[in-house]
């Protein structure tokens, strides 16, 4: 499936990384995380930042109020919405003239984490950043917006009958245009988009809950990638679906490391009570379990087998090891899979795979629609899927070594 240059983060892997680190007394270097900095903020009572997620982007009323975070705007307003300034370079907060307490406590709230990212991933802040709190209904219109851009109905039609041939999917006519949107709208809590170095956290009045906090946290270690990176051009790089699903995976994986130890090393006790008790209660999953296994598990791979990958690297060499794996990516879904076929002395790139010309064999009127390389995790799905079990499928999909498949 065609992955959308967005980067995002989603609820549902944002709430297993708490219930599975809430316990952990320990950052990813196994080293006594730093001194707690307490950020002072109380959710509203009855507001979550996946409260009404609405998966139907038939608005029927205008957007709740936008906080912008721009540094060198002024605050503007118009008949939708009230972006308000945030500075983001670490300097003491002014109020704005005709700016709220509570919009003020958020602009420093976000500076401060901003400041502990910068810190803890070691990239420093080239631009200022334009961070932007939404509401989910703002989100539904504009993951609408970004599908319409980068990926058609059309071209959804084809997709899903490619899956469903190589019977990754079980149902032909399954509407992936829609199925997209609907996930999107429903799981995404944030997303950096490098065309226009936007970052977006979703709440539903303007607040930072401490969910939202390390979704913004994530957010800035996706910002600090493209300003030294160039995520685009990194993107731009894939030479076909399981080579993009494997660099989407290193950047998703960074980003969720960074969060994990931002939640992990700069989280007050209290904040992590808060922030289990809100993994408790916030995600909605309904789309996400409707989803056939390849779509809602291929959603989720990049930030769980990515941070797992990204994990292997920072253990071999701290976070300079990531910056360097960005220089040169991984190759395949199978080096995410198995971190020491990218790490180790024995590197294990893929094997191209030369399409056969079968044109003779066809005869005229026959031209090549889609060629592309289904990678180990694709593999190892497709097997599942189709019976085998987990454990024989894993197995099974080790032995890949590279393919390709097309059809006419």
């Amino acid at each position: 499936m065609k992955v959308l240059p967005r980067y995002l983060i989603l609820m549902t892997m944002l709430m297993g990384l708490v219930l599975a680190g809430c316990d952990v007394g320990v950052n990813s270097n196994g080293d006594d995380p730093p001194t707690p900095v307490a950020i002072t903020s109380t959710p509203s009572s009855g507001s979550t930042a996946e409260e009404d997620p609405s998966p139907s982007l038939e608005a029927t009323e205008a957007p709740s109020p936008t906080v912008d975070v721009d540094d060198d705007a002024s605050p503007t307003s118009d008949s939708d919405a009230t972006p308000t300034d945030v500075a983001g370079n670490g300097t003491a907060t002014e109020p704005t003239p005709g700016e709220s307490g509570a919009e003020t406590e958020t602009r420093a709230e976000i500076e401060a984490i901003e400041q502990d990212v910068v810190d803890l991933r070691g990239l420093d802040l080239l631009d200022d950043l334009d961070e932007e709190i939404i509401d989910r209904q703002e989100l539904a219109r504009r993951v609408q917006e970004i599908i319409e851009e980068e990926y058609s109905p059309e071209e959804a039609r084809v997709d899903a009958l490619t899956f469903w041939l190589l019977r990754l999917i079980p149902d032909r006519s399954l509407d992936l245009y829609q199925l997209q949107i609907d996930l999107l709208s429903e799981q995404v809590a944030g997303f950096y988009d490098p065309e226009t170095a936007e970052l977006v956290v979703v709440t539903n009045d303007g607040s930072l809950t401490v969910t939202d906090k390390v979704t913004m946290a994530h957010e800035i270690v996706h910002a600090l990638q493209d300003q030294h990176f160039d995520l685009i051009a990194i993107d731009d790089f894939a030479v076909d679906s399981d080579h993009e699903a494997a660099i989407t995976a290193l950047i998703e994986g960074d980003a969720t490391l960074g969060m994990t130890d931002y939640m992990l090393g700069y989280l007050d006790p209290l904040d992590l009570a808060a922030l289990l008790g809100e993994s408790l209660t916030e995600a909605d999953t309904a789309v996400l379990d409707a989803a056939p296994a390849y779509i809602s598990e291929g959603l989720l791979f990049s930030y769980d087998a990515g941070q797992t990958f990204a994990t292997a690297l920072h253990d071999e060499g701290g976070y300079g090891a990531i910056d360097e794996a960005f220089d040169d990516p991984p190759a395949s879904t199978e080096q995410i899979l198995h971190p020491e076929k990218y790490i180790g002395p024995d590197v294990d790139r893929p094997m191209m795979v030369e399409n056969p010309d079968i044109s003779d064999d066809l005869g005229s009127g026959w031209e090549l629609l889609r060629g592309d390389v289904l990678g180990e995790w694709d593999l190892k799905i497709m097997l599942e899927d189709n019976g085998v079990g987990s454990g024989q499928a894993a197995a099974a999909a080790e032995g890949w070594g590279g393919s390709w498949f097309g059809y006419s």
